[in-house]
């Protein structure tokens, strides 16, 4: 399982596009010209404004975004109308206007925004059939209280389970700092096992995976560099 260092699961900045400008802009005016047909110094001209209107948008709003007005039945589109997007998708998310509402998370939760994903394993006892549930469930502290109110926390569903008469517990497994995400091998262990089988038949017969070449390769690169240069995309 990979390790997260506490750094690591700190913000990252907004990424840039090699003249220095906010890719997730960049992508939403590019798609906005193409869709409404708009002229072709747009980007140079209008730039500066979709990006002081964005400035406290996180990327993943702008590209969803993005996503909304595309699939609209819009004629014709002005930068309002993006924006009246924008602020759907942060009111959905708890927040108003341009700004999502900083909820306080701890270490343990901060990098899923508040979410805590659990996995359980347990046997039914009337059948002797060994389950494997993977839920959503939030963290304890005051910033993910706050923003999921009415979602159960994961340590109360453990309660739940452990006091369940009806099951037997065999294992139950949820994200940290450490660990942001579990492995498929604790979260679909029958799906794990069957990949691990059909790679194991790939070796045997020969066969070449270039997925897992791909795979490999990008490691060794991820490795070689240095922990300031994580931001560097790689030359493939």
């Amino acid at each position: 399982m990979p390790y997260y260092s506490r750094e690591s699961d700190q913000p990252r900045k907004p990424l840039q596009t090699d003249d220095g400008k906010r890719y997730s802009v960049v992508y939403a005016i590019e798609q906005f010209m193409m869709n409404f047909n708009k002229r072709q110094d747009y980007m140079r001209v209008m730039y500066p404004t979709w990006e002081s209107h964005l400035e406290m948008v996180k990327d993943q709003v702008i590209m969803e975004a993005s996503k909304r007005l595309c699939r609209s039945s819009e004629q014709y589109a002005k930068l309002s109308h993006f924006l009246d997007h924008v602020e759907d998708i942060i009111r959905e998310q708890g927040g108003t206007g341009l700004t999502i509402k900083n909820y306080q998370y701890c270490e343990d939760c901060q990098v899923n925004d508040g979410i805590r994903y659990t996995t359980f394993a347990y046997v039914l006892l009337e059948t002797q059939e060994t389950i494997t549930r993977n839920r959503v469930t939030r963290c304890t502290c005051k910033g993910s209280c706050d923003h999921y109110p009415n979602m159960m926390a994961w340590n109360v569903l453990l309660d739940k389970l452990t006091n369940d008469a009806r099951i037997q517990l065999l294992g139950h497994w949820v994200t940290d700092y450490r660990y942001p995400r579990l492995p498929r091998s604790i979260t679909d262990p029958d799906g794990y096992d069957a990949l691990q089988k059909h790679l194991q038949e790939e070796r045997d017969s020969g066969r070449v995976n270039h997925y897992l070449q791909y795979i490999h390769k990008l490691e060794e690169w991820l490795a070689s560099k240095e922990p300031e240069q994580e931001e560097e995309l790689p030359p493939w």
